[in-house]
């Protein structure tokens, strides 16, 4: 299990093939809750959600969430860029088939998984079943992704 940025994703992010414009993304930036079963955690240069095992959530008062506001910050002291947005609420959610193992953030071209856009993927710090209960994500303080200088 480990946390990327996409590689195609950063391609797009640097103004590339298929470009996204973290500022104007608005609607079209979403957060999926995946399971246990998912490859999204090992397959770093996947381009679309048809290229990787999602295993998206399936747990009873899930779907996918809007990233609202999603910003661009620039952190001089620290030498870069870093990309953020508001929270994600999912509200109260039943168990799924398997535990949520994290998340993925994807641009969402058209809604069919052969041709919106992996950007991210992060783990949780353990596995999750929610058994009912409200399930939030509250980002980094300092950004959801972050572009540094090497």
């Amino acid at each position: 299990m480990a946390d990327h940025v996409f590689t195609e994703a950063l391609v797009s992010l640097l103004g590339g093939a298929n470009a996204i414009d973290w500022d104007s993304a608005g609607t079209n930036l979403k957060v999926a809750l995946v399971m246990t079963n998912t490859t999204a955690d090992t397959v770093v240069d996947a381009k679309n959600p048809a290229d990787v095992t999602m295993d998206e959530f399936d747990g009873s008062g899930y779907a996918r969430q809007t990233l609202a506001s999603p910003t661009n910050n620039l952190d001089l002291a620290n030498d870069r860029a870093e990309l953020d947005g508001n929270d994600i609420a999912f509200g109260a959610l039943g168990n799924g088939t398997r535990a949520i193992q994290g998340y993925v953030i994807l641009f969402n071209v058209d809604g069919t998984d052969a041709n919106d856009l992996l950007v991210m993927y992060k783990d949780f710090a353990s596995t999750i079943n929610p058994g009912g209960s409200s399930f939030s994500i509250a980002w980094n303080a300092e950004g959801i992704i972050q572009l540094a200088n090497a």
